[in-house]
Protein backbone atom coordinates (compact mmCIF):
# COMPACT_ATOMS: atom_id res chain seq x y z
CA UNK A 1 0.00 0.00 0.00
CA UNK A 2 1.55 3.49 -1.31
CA UNK A 3 0.83 6.24 1.71
CA UNK A 4 -0.38 9.37 0.07
CA UNK A 5 -0.77 11.79 3.16
CA UNK A 6 1.06 12.88 6.32
CA UNK A 7 -2.04 11.79 8.35
CA UNK A 8 -1.21 7.90 7.31
CA UNK A 9 2.37 8.71 8.47
CA UNK A 10 1.04 10.02 11.59
CA UNK A 11 -1.21 6.60 12.13
CA UNK A 12 1.32 4.15 11.43
CA UNK A 13 3.66 6.48 14.63
CA UNK A 14 0.89 6.30 16.43
CA UNK A 15 -0.06 2.58 15.95
CA UNK A 16 3.56 1.48 16.77
CA UNK A 17 3.23 3.61 20.37
CA UNK A 18 -0.39 2.51 20.74
CA UNK A 19 -2.21 5.30 20.59
CA UNK A 20 -5.33 5.93 19.15
CA UNK A 21 -5.20 6.92 15.71
CA UNK A 22 -6.12 10.44 14.28
CA UNK A 23 -8.44 12.00 11.21
CA UNK A 24 -6.37 15.10 10.49
CA UNK A 25 -3.76 16.36 11.67
CA UNK A 26 -6.08 19.05 12.58
CA UNK A 27 -7.57 16.69 15.03
CA UNK A 28 -8.50 17.96 18.08
CA UNK A 29 -6.91 15.47 20.23
CA UNK A 30 -4.04 14.78 21.84
CA UNK A 31 -2.58 12.81 19.33
CA UNK A 32 -3.85 14.87 17.00
CA UNK A 33 -2.04 18.15 18.26
CA UNK A 34 1.46 16.39 19.11
CA UNK A 35 1.23 15.20 15.37
CA UNK A 36 0.75 18.30 14.16
CA UNK A 37 3.87 19.56 16.71
CA UNK A 38 6.10 17.13 15.40
CA UNK A 39 5.59 16.22 11.75
CA UNK A 40 7.45 19.06 10.15
CA UNK A 41 10.71 19.29 12.28
CA UNK A 42 10.70 15.32 11.99
CA UNK A 43 10.64 15.49 7.98
CA UNK A 44 12.84 18.09 7.47
CA UNK A 45 15.28 16.58 9.85
CA UNK A 46 15.11 13.27 8.67
CA UNK A 47 15.32 14.74 4.79
CA UNK A 48 18.61 16.61 5.12
CA UNK A 49 20.00 13.78 7.16
CA UNK A 50 20.73 12.15 3.92
CA UNK A 51 21.03 12.26 -0.22
CA UNK A 52 17.38 10.94 -0.88
CA UNK A 53 16.97 10.38 -4.42
CA UNK A 54 13.25 11.35 -4.31
CA UNK A 55 14.33 15.11 -2.73
CA UNK A 56 17.31 15.48 -4.78
CA UNK A 57 16.87 18.41 -7.08
CA UNK A 58 19.16 20.63 -9.39
CA UNK A 59 18.67 24.87 -9.29
CA UNK A 60 20.77 27.52 -11.05
CA UNK A 61 21.23 30.08 -8.38
CA UNK A 62 19.80 33.69 -8.61
CA UNK A 63 23.08 36.03 -8.01
CA UNK A 64 22.56 38.87 -5.29
CA UNK A 65 23.79 42.67 -5.74
CA UNK A 66 25.48 43.12 -2.88
CA UNK A 67 28.39 45.69 -2.33
CA UNK A 68 29.56 44.36 1.02
CA UNK A 69 31.31 41.19 0.25
CA UNK A 70 34.61 40.53 1.75
CA UNK A 71 35.97 37.62 0.97
CA UNK A 72 34.26 36.70 -2.55
CA UNK A 73 32.67 38.56 -5.45
CA UNK A 74 29.74 37.21 -5.67
CA UNK A 75 26.76 35.44 -3.17
CA UNK A 76 24.05 33.68 -4.02
CA UNK A 77 20.83 32.91 -3.15
CA UNK A 78 19.99 29.81 -2.14
CA UNK A 79 16.23 28.34 -3.01
CA UNK A 80 13.59 28.60 -0.38
CA UNK A 81 12.97 24.51 -0.25
CA UNK A 82 17.12 23.90 0.26
CA UNK A 83 17.90 21.31 3.47
CA UNK A 84 21.54 20.53 2.24
CA UNK A 85 23.86 20.42 0.07
CA UNK A 86 24.93 17.70 -2.25
CA UNK A 87 27.43 19.68 -5.10
CA UNK A 88 28.24 22.81 -6.50
CA UNK A 89 28.87 23.54 -9.93
CA UNK A 90 30.29 26.09 -12.04
CA UNK A 91 28.46 27.57 -15.31
CA UNK A 92 30.15 24.89 -17.73
CA UNK A 93 29.23 22.55 -15.23
CA UNK A 94 32.08 21.58 -13.35
CA UNK A 95 32.52 20.13 -10.32
CA UNK A 96 33.78 23.28 -7.33
CA UNK A 97 35.76 21.11 -4.97
CA UNK A 98 36.46 22.15 -1.51
CA UNK A 99 40.35 21.72 -1.14
CA UNK A 100 41.46 22.11 2.59
CA UNK A 101 44.20 24.71 3.51
CA UNK A 102 43.48 27.00 0.66
CA UNK A 103 40.60 29.28 0.02
CA UNK A 104 37.44 27.32 -0.61
CA UNK A 105 36.05 27.85 -4.33
CA UNK A 106 32.61 28.64 -2.12
CA UNK A 107 31.64 28.66 1.15
CA UNK A 108 27.72 28.59 2.88
CA UNK A 109 26.84 31.28 5.05
CA UNK A 110 22.89 31.50 6.10
CA UNK A 111 20.34 31.72 3.16
CA UNK A 112 23.62 32.45 0.53
CA UNK A 113 26.47 30.94 -1.40
CA UNK A 114 29.41 32.93 -1.94
CA UNK A 115 32.18 32.61 -4.60
CA UNK A 116 33.82 33.76 -7.01
CA UNK A 117 32.80 31.82 -9.74
CA UNK A 118 30.41 34.19 -11.62
CA UNK A 119 27.70 31.31 -12.43
CA UNK A 120 26.69 28.72 -9.65
CA UNK A 121 24.65 25.28 -9.87
CA UNK A 122 23.86 23.15 -7.13
CA UNK A 123 22.75 19.76 -6.94
CA UNK A 124 20.64 19.68 -3.06
CA UNK A 125 17.85 17.71 -0.83
CA UNK A 126 14.95 19.78 -0.95
CA UNK A 127 12.30 19.87 1.40
CA UNK A 128 9.33 17.69 0.17
CA UNK A 129 5.85 18.08 0.97
CA UNK A 130 4.10 15.88 -1.57
CA UNK A 131 4.01 12.15 0.35
CA UNK A 132 3.15 10.07 -2.53
CA UNK A 133 6.56 10.84 -3.52
CA UNK A 134 8.45 9.23 -0.54
CA UNK A 135 10.36 6.36 -0.72
CA UNK A 136 9.30 3.19 0.91
CA UNK A 137 12.62 3.21 2.90
CA UNK A 138 11.79 6.89 3.25
CA UNK A 139 8.66 6.12 5.14
CA UNK A 140 9.78 3.74 7.28
CA UNK A 141 12.38 5.89 8.81
CA UNK A 142 10.27 8.70 9.18
CA UNK A 143 7.30 6.46 10.86
CA UNK A 144 10.22 5.30 13.42
CA UNK A 145 11.46 8.90 14.05
CA UNK A 146 7.75 9.95 14.49
CA UNK A 147 7.28 7.56 17.02
CA UNK A 148 10.26 8.29 18.90
CA UNK A 149 9.17 11.79 19.27
CA UNK A 150 6.03 11.36 19.69
CA UNK A 151 6.43 8.69 22.81
CA UNK A 152 8.44 11.64 24.19
CA UNK A 153 5.44 13.68 24.47
CA UNK A 154 3.39 11.20 25.96
CA UNK A 155 5.55 10.23 28.44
Amino acid sequence: MKISNAVEICNLALVRIEQNSISSLDDDSVQGQFCKMVYEQSKSSLLARYNWTFAITTSRLTRLDTNELIDYQYSYQLPADFLRLVGVYSGTDTELIQISGLKPPFILEGDMIKSDVDTIKIKYVKDVDTVATFSPLFVDCFVLDLAIRLTKLFN
